[in-house]
């Protein structure tokens, strides 16, 4: 009996052991989420004083939702230049998730941007309870000259059923509607020279010996550009000068500047594929001078 009693001293002691190990094992709580949305993006051009908008939805995490904060460079946003959904903040840099939104909600946040030229980086951070936070980074870049973006957008050529036309609202025209088409500012095409964006007006494509092209368009001029595509900005975009070059011969992963009148912008080829029935894909930005 004394060996058994032993026994069962010894398996009680190692029970304890795991038992005690199991509660010292804690695991983290889970903290909440958040994330831009839809077609926001972490960054964006404006113009001076403008309002850039800005998506997020949150999600909690152990605990309830609390609150979204604001901060630049550490510092708290005024009320004044914040609101969500409509709402003004009733505190500097601060909102309140009111109970219901616990389950995740859809935040639109309405940043006023700089008066003066510059570069921001908006802190939007969610936090619970628990105080257990998570932020992402916004930045706004105020310019005298907002950039309007389009992106992947696909251009076929001759004997491609893609259009082969992009115009100033960021579509693709295909050539059965060019001729009437309005704000066209560039094509693209498969010259004898190789693949290469055009200037859409009908007068400027024949002399490559192409049989379409708009009526309603100006001249597009184009060069090749050292801008940096992904950090550009609406100034720097609005600096560009016109060329002699009515086309420009492109390669893939390279990127081309056009101006048409107060149109000025930058073509980053992306994918492209040679020959008559071939495409290209690009990504575009571009600014209005004329309006200032």
């Amino acid at each position: 009996m004394k060996k058994l009693s032993l026994v069962w001293a010894a398996s009680f002691a190692l029970t304890s052991l795991f038992l005690t190990s199991c509660k010292d094992e804690e695991v983290d709580p889970k903290k909440p989420t958040i994330n831009f949305v839809g077609a926001s993006t972490s960054n964006q051009t404006v113009k001076l004083g403008e309002v850039a908008t800005i998506n997020v939805v949150t999600a909690k995490g152990d605990k309830n939702l609390d609150k979204l904060t604001f901060r630049i460079e550490g510092n708290i946003v005024p009320k004044e230049r914040i609101k969500v959904n409509g709402e003004a903040l009733t505190t500097d840099g601060e909102y309140k998730i009111k109970a219901t939104e616990d389950a995740g909600k859809t935040y639109v946040i309405s940043f006023t941007a700089s008066a003066t030229a510059k570069t921001e980086t908006l802190v939007i951070a969610v936090s619970d309870n628990d105080n257990l936070t998570n932020g992402l980074s916004a930045i706004i870049t105020t310019s005298n000259f907002a950039i309007t973006s389009a992106t992947a957008k696909l251009l076929g050529a001759q004997s491609n059923a893609a259009g082969s036309y992009f115009d100033a609202t960021g579509s693709v025209i295909p050539g059965n509607n060019a001729k009437t088409a309005s704000n066209i500012v560039f094509s693209y095409a498969s010259l004898t020279a190789g693949s290469s964006l055009v200037s859409p007006l009908t007068s400027d494509r024949t002399q490559f010996d192409l049989t379409t092209g708009s009526d309603n368009s100006a001249t597009t001029y184009f060069a090749a550009s050292t801008l940096d595509f992904a950090a550009v900005t609406g100034d720097q975009i609005a600096t560009i000068t016109a060329s002699t070059s009515k086309s420009v011969l492109i390669e893939n992963g390279k990127t081309y500047s056009f101006v048409q009148g107060g149109v000025k912008g930058l073509v980053k080829v992306t994918g492209l594929v040679t020959g008559l029935s071939g495409s290209v894909t690009v990504d575009v930005k571009w600014v209005s001078t004329a309006a200032m």
